[in-house]
């Protein structure tokens, strides 16, 4: 009987054997389907929106510096408004021919660059000045001028200023960097001479030779656009010299914000203009002052720029409060350093740019900051969203003004 048992429980045994081995069921494998597929999913959902987050904050901070760079330059341009040049050529004593229009150190022109924003939906919301800074950028020096006769200005070459500011090989020998000297003085570049006594000469370089053999200083002589004027008081440049007659490089830089489109060397304009707009690049051109004439640029300082404004402080001393110092801004701004340049002693910058593209997860209801600064920026009224907006501010000291 035991043997028949053993026989008859064999095939059970069996059964329950492959059914221990027939894995899951239809149900059971629906089930880790579904499962999988929404663990998928969360990962997939949340590691795309973190690589997005990602992304953008990276764009940001590449605006922030890029915003934070651009300040920097244009405070250094405008604390060198008037350097070795003037604040008012109108009050200047001036020998020979003026220039061929007033000089002022800081000239704001209030919302001049508007037109570059045609067609954005937040573009009557924008602040965009343009701003002209007359003084010497190309060096921290003037120099002595040995000889001035007709045409012919020559350098005193063995003076400290031109050693410090063209060396070749400084503490080695006294050799020059000729090319330096030719990019200083470059052909159209306004030039400004100081008389003994506070009198002024304006011209402008034609040609400029520079000179440097066996490590010495050699020679630079600059072909002025006009002849020595004839100033009363001078008895030739030997009398001068004696008071000091020194010369300076003098240009005048400008800063405005304009269509990428219509500056197509610079090669900014976007490739898309229907996902990113039109590119408002904020760009720095150098100008012969008493011309216009363009020397060099404009060059890009700042991309997708929303935001512009310089307001100024001005000296409105009278005799009762004799050391009071006003903020114009806007419109009072323009007007100030049009009409009184001299008595400018400091100005006040906000600089804001955008990201190239509108986020749809960015509400477009976000006040602009307390002095207009937008935070964020609409290009597309058909779309949700908004482009985010970095800014910067700081405030800079006119010393050239200050001291007068």
């Amino acid at each position: 009987m035991s043997r028949v048992r053993t026989r008859l429980g064999a095939p059970r045994a069996r059964l329950r054997a492959s059914r221990a081995r027939a894995g899951f069921t239809l149900v059971e494998m629906m089930i880790a389907l579904t499962i999988g597929a929404m663990v998928i999913a969360t990962v997939y959902t949340i590691g795309s929106s973190a690589a997005r987050h990602f992304q953008e904050q990276q764009r940001i901070s590449q605006v922030q510096l890029s915003v934070r760079l651009a300040l920097d330059r244009i405070r250094r341009d405008i604390a060198r408004a008037g350097f070795q040049a003037t604040m008012n050529s109108a009050l200047d004593a001036t020998c020979g021919p003026p220039p061929g229009t007033q000089i002022r150190g800081l000239l704001l022109q209030d919302r001049a660059s508007a037109a570059a924003f045609a067609g954005m939906v937040d573009a009557a919301a924008v602040q965009g000045d343009r701003v002209l800074i007359t003084g010497n950028f190309r060096t921290g020096d003037s120099y002595v001028v040995r000889e001035w006769s007709g045409n012919q200005m020559r350098l005193g070459t063995n003076f400290l200023g031109y050693r410090r500011s063209f060396a070749a090989q400084p503490m080695v020998d006294d050799s020059i960097d000729t090319a330096l000297v030719a990019q200083t003085f470059s052909p159209g570049t306004a030039l400004m001479a100081r008389l003994g006594g506070g009198m002024r000469v304006w011209t402008a370089v034609s040609t400029v030779t520079a000179t440097s053999v066996g490590g010495t200083a050699g020679s630079a002589t600059i072909t002025t656009t006009s002849a020595l004027p004839s100033c009363p008081g001078a008895v030739g440049l030997e009398g001068w010299a004696q008071g000091g007659v020194t010369v300076a490089p003098i240009t005048q830089v400008r800063y405005e914000i304009v269509n990428a489109t219509t500056l197509p060397a610079l090669g900014l304009a976007p490739r898309n203009a229907n996902v990113t707009g039109a590119n408002t690049v904020l760009t720095r051109t150098e100008l012969n002052p008493t011309t216009g004439a363009i020397i060099d640029g404009p060059l890009p300082i700042l991309e997708y720029a929303v935001h512009f404004d310089v307001d100024v402080f001005s000296d409105v001393s009278i005799a009762t409060n004799p050391s009071r110092v006003q903020i114009f801004d806007d419109a009072a701004a323009a007007t100030e350093t049009q009409l009184r340049p001299g008595n400018i002693r400091g100005a006040r910058i906000s600089l804001a740019a955008r990201t190239s593209e509108q986020d749809s997860h960015l509400t477009q209801a976000v006040p602009a900051l307390g002095d207009g600064t937008p935070r964020v920026f609409r290009v597309f009224g058909d779309r949700d969203g908004a482009a985010r907006v970095r800014s910067a501010y700081t405030e800079v000291f006119i010393p050239n003004s200050s001291s007068r």
